[in-house]
């Protein structure tokens, strides 16, 4: 009984062209892992990156809300003011990028009465 064939045999590349390729595309995944790596330490840097606030110090209470007052910021706060919109007011444009905004995911109604 012979076998028989349907389709044609596929060309078998020589050997060392599968190992050129095999070598290349190593390469290729050692690459990629070695740039999602250095994206990924730039990507945890910025979050958890805690020197984004500055203070300003006076000598006492009443220093401090006349610069409030002065200056026009004290619209936005007497402690812990949003530093976009103090920059804005001062006249200040920040040319650094935004950061995009992280939303918090809320849980459904479902999932907080079955956690309750």
């Amino acid at each position: 009984m012979a076998f028989k064939r349907d389709k044609p045999v596929p060309e078998v590349k020589p050997l060392e062209v599968l190992e050129t390729e095999c070598a290349e595309a190593g390469e290729k995944f050692l690459t990629a892992f070695e740039e999602r790596a250095k994206n990924e330490q730039a990507r945890l840097q910025d979050a958890t990156d805690s020197e984004f606030w500055i203070a300003v110090c006076f000598q006492t209470r009443e220093q401090k809300e006349e610069f409030l007052q002065k200056t026009g910021i004290a619209q936005f706060g007497d402690k812990y003011l949003d530093g976009m919109k103090v920059a804005k007011k001062l006249g200040v444009t920040l040319e650094s990028p935004v950061p995009p905004n992280r939303r918090i995911q809320k849980f459904s109604n479902e999932y907080q009465k079955r956690i309750i």
